[in-house]
């Protein structure tokens, strides 16, 4: 995984399976963008960013809770992207 974390950044990665992201926390807002690599051959980009109250660390769990929402999904077998979007 390449990172683009500053070293100075203290929330890490909240998606799973990462080849890049880019991890911020200001205060009110929370998110990652990040490159998803699968171990079933699928890629995909996700972006998620929430307005919390004032350095509230639940936001945090949350965007992990989506973002294993949509990997699991993307992850079943039964999953597949429409064509026009490959």
């Amino acid at each position: 995984m390449i990172s683009y974390d500053s070293p100075r950044q203290r929330l890490r990665t909240l998606f799973p399976s990462l080849i890049a992201d880019k991890t911020g926390d200001i205060g009110f807002v929370v998110g990652d963008a990040g490159i998803i690599d699968m171990p079933n051959g699928k890629r995909y980009l996700a972006a998620i960013f929430v307005k919390r109250p004032y350095n509230d660390p639940i936001v945090r769990d949350f965007v992990r809770r989506i973002s294993r929402i949509v990997y699991n999904y993307l992850d079943l077998p039964s999953a597949k992207v429409p064509d026009n979007l490959r």
